[in-house]
């Protein structure tokens, strides 16, 4: 009779065991399918942008290319070419990993910088011109200061360091060298975002409300005098 009961009780036991483990297999399955739609919804979107903006290359500079004599499709395989340059660095990042792309992110902070003074030296304003492939270094430091600070903001704040005001000296110093090279390119509307994404990431990172708005009222101040010191406003 005992036995009988065990037997029963690890029956019992089994079949628990096996709804449980089959609930968590279908709860795992659910999630999987929801990311794999997220994910399917990314590509998809970034997938309509790139059509969309070849499309818009074609109409856009035809017409332009013709009125210079030149090959009515050239702006649009300018296009086209840099599409395939940034597949290319869309494979090789995605399967860098994200401990490793982490490593990265500060030489190529510093490498954007140094591409950001090509345009103050050659004279080409906030131009970079290799071959038929011309670009803004503006336009990468956007990225990679985004990604620095966020990189930086979550290194101390690991350490406990969020609420030392000087923990943010160093990036300080980026902002305001960016601000310089900026302005010698006269590109104010370039500033105003890299500004506006510094005080984001530190308000998303917990940084302390008396010294963000300190430093919040500090940028209102100088891009007020900017805007009055240069002619230009974009």
């Amino acid at each position: 009779m005992k036995r009988g009961k065990k037997v029963i009780q690890s029956f019992f036991l089994q079949d628990v065991l096996h709804l449980i483990c089959l609930k968590i297999t279908r709860k795992g399955e659910m999630f999987l399918r929801k990311q794999l739609k997220i994910y399917y919804n990314i590509y998809l979107s970034g997938l309509f942008l790139v059509v969309f903006g070849i499309v818009i290359v074609l109409s856009s500079s035809a017409g332009y290319a013709i009125t210079e004599n030149q090959n009515p499709f050239i702006y649009l395989f300018k296009h086209l070419l840099g599409l395939f340059l940034a597949g290319i660095f869309l494979i090789f990042f995605e399967r860098l990993g994200i401990e490793k792309f982490k490593k990265l992110i500060t030489p190529l902070f510093i490498l954007s910088i140094i591409l950001l003074i090509i345009p103050v030296v050659t004279g080409n304003l906030r131009w970079i011109r290799i071959g038929i492939l011309s670009f803004q270094p503006s336009e990468l430091i956007k990225l990679t200061f985004l990604l620095y600070l966020s990189n930086y903001l979550t290194a101390i704040k690991k350490k406990g360091k969020i609420n030392n005001i000087k923990s943010l000296i160093l990036p300080s110093i980026s902002l305001l060298i960016i601000t310089i090279l900026l302005q010698l390119q006269k590109d104010l509307g370039t500033f105003l975002i890299i500004l506006f994404l510094f005080f984001l990431l530190l308000y998303i990172a917990g940084f302390p409300r008396k010294y963000l708005l300190s430093m919040v009222s500090a940028g209102v101040v100088l891009f007020s005098i900017l805007i009055f010191i240069f002619p230009y406003r974009i």
